[in-house]
C-alpha cells in the first residue's frame, strides 16, 4: 500500500520524538497530482484517498489541495490526521 512503502509513507508513518508512529490499524491509499494552466501560470491540484481498516473498510476520506505540491507531503498529512481522529487518535503530529 502506498501507506506503507509508497508516497504517503512518511505521512503515515512519522517520527516523533525519535520513534516512528503509525495508526493503530492497516490503511490504504493513493496520491495523485495534476498540473494545471492559467493565466497567473502553471501550479498542481492534489489528493489523497485513503481507507481504513485495509482488509475490512469502515472509513474512506478523500481530499483534494488546490496549489499543492505533492499528495504524499501537501494531502496524505492532513488525511492522516483525519483517520487518527476517527479511531480515537487525538494527537496530531503533522499538519
Amino acid at each position: 500500500a502506498v501507506v506503507d512503502v509508497g508516497s504517503a509513507r512518511k505521512a503515515f508513518h512519522p517520527i516523533v520524538g525519535g520513534k516512528r508512529r503509525r495508526l493503530r490499524v492497516d490503511a490504504g491509499g493513493k496520491t495523485g497530482s495534476a498540473e494545471k494552466a492559467s493565466a497567473a501560470g502553471r501550479y498542481k491540484n492534489t489528493w489523497f484517498i485513503a481507507f481504513a481498516p485495509f482488509d475490512d473498510p469502515e472509513v474512506a476520506v478523500a481530499m483534494v489541495v488546490e496549489h499543492g505540491e505533492f499528495g504524499g507531503t501537501t494531502v496524505a498529512p492532513r488525511v492522516y490526521n483525519i483517520l487518527k481522529r476517527f479511531y480515537g487518535e487525538t494527537e496530531d503530529v503533522r499538519k
